[in-house]
């Protein structure tokens, strides 16, 4: 969906020196369906709005 490089990754999802995790199953499956929706109107070259 997003590149995914060093940057993004180092330091950002990181706290503490140990790695944030979402545990929230709710949250999970959400976020899951935004990136679905989000890859979908990019490989279909659609422009979606909610």
């Amino acid at each position: 969906m997003f590149p995914v490089t060093a940057r993004y990754i180092d330091g950002q999802y990181i706290k503490g020196g140990q790695p944030v995790r979402i545990a929230d199953p709710k949250l999970i499956q959400e976020l899951k369906k935004n990136a679905k929706k989000s890859t979908c109107c990019i490989e279909g070259g659609k422009i979606c709005r909610n």
